[in-house]
Order: structure tokens, then C-alpha cells, then sequence
């Protein structure tokens, strides 16, 4: 077995009537699809579906943060997370105007799961089985509720911190606690939230949507 690397693209983008806006990518380990060994330089824009694949967003700057959580659900697999903090009211049931979400995926997504060879995958779906995402990635969204607090700036494992022998995670809101509701006062804030997510059993799972601020 070879452990595969993540890397967060948030500020990619490209044009067209579904364009992107952020990217996660996930870079299979060992050979390269050519069967050569990695090189000095990898370009992620042009590997092939047998070299990795691409968690894409049409806004909210996916990618922010994407990371491994741990075992926070007690399944024996890791959890992995991506983060799109500049979300839109209608990116999931619940979002508000740059409250910002983390997906927390319960495994990362099999390509061969996807139908193509196009080595992308859109997280702009609604997590209620109806979407290309429930099938091939179920996991959460993790959302804010409260608008400007950009949750999802920053996204990490963190152990187990309650004590509990279950893997927990920590997603901040660098502009949560004052919810002045217009970007205009973002400037102002000098606020901010951690959120700290407890692991839970595997028998008592998350929700597909959790709001951070309802904990």
C-alpha cells in the first residue's frame, strides 16, 4: 500500500458556463500513469485519471484546506476534509454568504465510482442522495450559519482531545461572533471561533449537513 498526498489549489480557476473556482487534488502514490516514478515536477493540470483526481467547486474557494482528520467516526478508516470558505446561500441546505463549509468525506472518493475518465468531481451537490457526490464520497458538510465568519480557514486533526479514544477535529471561523451580516464589516471584526468536533462512534453518525454553530 502507498499513501496517496492531497493539495489544495483554492484561488485556481478557469472560464466557461460551469466554471471552477477551486480544486482539491489527490495524487495517487507510487507510479505515474506513464509507469514512471514521480519526477521533479508533477503538473497537476494535466494528469490523467490513473495519476489522481481533482475535488472541484464553481465557487466558495474549494481547496482552502484539505487535510486528514483521523478516525473521527471509529470506523478503523480516516476521514479526510476539504474546505470552501467563501460559500453562497444556495451552495447546501443552510449556507449563508460566506459562513463557509468543510466536507468531511467518510473515505476518499473511488474514481472508478465516477462513470468517466474526466478525473473531476463537483462538490456543488446537494447532499441528499440525488447528486454525483453521495454516491462515490458520502460524508458531511460541516456549515456556518452565521454570514462573513469564513469558516473552514483553517481545518485540522487534532487527536484525540476529549479524551474519548476517538479521533477529533478543529475548524475555525476567523470572523465568527459578531454577525453584522455585510462583508463590509469584515474589516472590523476582531473576533473569531474555533469550533471543536467531537469524533463519534460509527453507530451514531453525522448528519449529512451539521452546523458548527448549533454545537
Amino acid at each position: 500500500l502507498k499513501a496517496d498526498i492531497l493539495i489544495g489549489a483554492a484561488y485556481a480557476s478557469t472560464p466557461g458556463p460551469t466554471p471552477i473556482n477551486g480544486l482539491g487534488y489527490v495524487v495517487f502514490g507510487g507510479v505515474q500513469s506513464d509507469g514512471g516514478a514521480f519526477t521533479d515536477v508533477l503538473e497537476l493540470g494535466s494528469f490523467t485519471a490513473a495519476d489522481g483526481y481533482a475535488l472541484t467547486s464553481q465557487n466558495a474557494d474549494a481547496g482552502f484546506q484539505f487535510t486528514a482528520l483521523g478516525d473521527i467516526d471509529s470506523d478503523g478508516v480516516e476521514e479526510f476534509g476539504i474546505s470552501m470558505p467563501r460559500t453562497l446561500e444556495d451552495d447546501v441546505p443552510g449556507a449563508v454568504a460566506f459562513g463557509g463549509l468543510t466536507y468531511v468525506f467518510d473515505t476518499l472518493p473511488d474514481p472508478a465510482n465516477f462513470g468517466t475518465s474526466e478525473p473531476l468531481l463537483d462538490l456543488n451537490t446537494d447532499p441528499d442522495g440525488s447528486g454525483p457526490l453521495s454516491a462515490p464520497a458520502p460524508g458531511t458538510y460541516f456549515i456556518s450559519t452565521e454570514t462573513v465568519a469564513f469558516s473552514g480557514v483553517s481545518v485540522a486533526g487534532i487527536g484525540d482531545f476529549d479524551g474519548d479514544t476517538i479521533d477529533d477535529f478543529a475548524i475555525s471561523a476567523p470572523s465568527a461572533g459578531d454577525d453584522f451580516g455585510s462583508f463590509s464589516s469584515y474589516l472590523t471584526r476582531i473576533s473569531g471561533v474555533t469550533f471543536i468536533v467531537s469524533g463519534r462512534e460509527a453507530s451514531d453518525p453525522f448528519a449529512a449537513i451539521e452546523a458548527l454553530d448549533a454545537f
